[in-house]
């Protein structure tokens, strides 16, 4: 290492240096000097060799960087150099790591991931998962580089949310577990610690959505449908169709038109519950009742995509709150019924009062059906048993609306 030289400088001394019109160094000793411009910059420099070779490092900009700052930086560059490393090399190794620590935190990698599944997903489940993400996790772990995160790390982070909910808590760990298997897969993370998260949290009680069972309440919900005319033409065509179709809620918001056969007397869509796994469309035979009430929302909707379009954009579908509202407007509330819960209605009833084949109903409800021929035999090979079964159910709902029946189908 060189003779240490003389230090020169001092702050004062610095302060007070004018500009010139051309570039020059104030030199401080030891390689260290500083840079001045003709505008007026000071930028701190360490000139020193290596392999023979003159070098400089930059080593930041007066006054943030203070002399006494810029003299620590020279110490531990001329160590560097004394051990025979390039102190050049050396940061921009630094540089690169941080570049590569901020591409794979947990906030980065999961926005890497979101991307990629957006694609496959519906848009309001896209929407659902990222306010979970921003909400629920990205405050406790987001800047954490995510190789380093362990499995200790996320269970702390799910006994906090949990505070908020147990359903929120696991629904965050099925997040967790999505972005870490990405991790994994994609050779930013070695292992993935969030099989060691199962029995973290206590489960959430299981609730199911309110749906009534009795026949003769079933009835009186029909009428009161039939009946109400304070939700408007579409939103109330949307209540009456629901019981006849039995999707799920959203799936009958975002119906379209151009998904409607009325030759064929077939609605198909992709469920909305599948489509992040694949793209296979799922048919509801349309019963007579049915088709009926498409005749008569048409003339409201015909100038939308939409076969229910939103009261005050057209080009958008109708809320996702909207038929659990106008059920409360009508005096329905969520204790007695919400929307999913005529999917309930349908399986209990069809099954118990009906008579309906309990693969058959699954099969209409776009569930996964766990028998030996798979699912591609409930949806092809049962289909005219659909169509028979929505018809019958259709009439059994007329039935009960008109209260001539208490039970089972005549």
């Amino acid at each position: 290492m060189a003779t240490r030289q003389r230090q020169v400088l001092t702050d004062a001394a610095i302060r007070n240096k004018k500009p010139k019109a051309r570039p020059f160094n104030l030199t401080d000793g030891d390689g260290l000097f500083l840079y001045v411009q003709p505008g007026g910059a000071k930028y701190w420099r360490f000139a020193f060799y290596h392999l023979g070779k003159r070098k400089t490092l930059a080593l930041g900009v007066y006054p943030d960087v203070s002399l006494t700052r810029a003299r620590e930086l020279t110490a531990e560059a001329r160590a560097h150099v004394a051990a025979g490393r390039d102190p050049c090399a050396l940061k921009k190794a630094a540089k690169a790591a941080r570049v590569v620590e901020a591409q794979t935190t947990f906030e980065a990698v999961a926005t890497a991931w979101m991307s990629e599944k957006s694609e496959k997903w519906t848009e309001s489940h896209v929407k659902e998962q990222r306010r979970r993400l921003e909400k629920d996790l990205l405050p406790l772990i987001g800047t954490a580089p995510i190789a380093e995160l362990k499995a200790l790390d996320l269970v702390r982070a799910l006994k906090v949310i949990s505070e908020r909910g147990l359903e929120t808590a696991k629904r965050s760990r099925i997040l967790l577990n999505g972005v870490f298997r990405y991790a994994a897969q994609s050779g930013i993370i070695e292992a993935d610690p969030t099989p060691a998260l199962a029995g973290a949290i206590d489960a959430p009680e299981v609730t199911h959505f309110p749906a009534p069972t009795d026949p003769s309440v079933v009835g009186g919900i029909l009428r009161a449908l039939d009946a109400a005319d304070i939700a408007g033409p579409v939103l109330q065509s949307a209540l009456r169709l629901h019981p006849l179709v039995v999707v799920r809620p959203g799936e009958l918001e975002r119906a379209r038109w151009e998904d409607f056969d009325f030759e064929a007397k077939e609605w198909r869509f992709v469920p909305s519950k599948t489509q992040r796994r694949n793209k296979t469309p799922h048919v509801v035979p349309l019963s007579r009742q049915a088709l009926a009430i498409l005749d008569e929302v048409r003339p409201f909707s015909c100038r939308s995509e939409w076969v229910f379009p939103g009261q005050w954009d057209r080009t958008k579908p109708m809320s996702n709150a909207a038929m659990r509202s106008g059920l409360a407007r009508i005096g329905i509330g969520p204790d007695v019924l919400v929307p999913h819960g005529w999917r309930s209605v349908f399986r209990t009833l069809g099954a118990e009062r009906c008579g309906f084949q309990w693969d058959c109903l699954e099969a209409q409800l776009a569930h996964a059906v766990p028998d030996v021929l798979g699912r591609a035999y409930n949806r092809a090979e049962w289909m005219e048993q659909r169509r028979a079964m929505m018809q019958r159910w259709a009439d059994y709902l007329d039935e009960l609306k008109a209260g001539t029946v208490k039970g089972g189908m005549k």
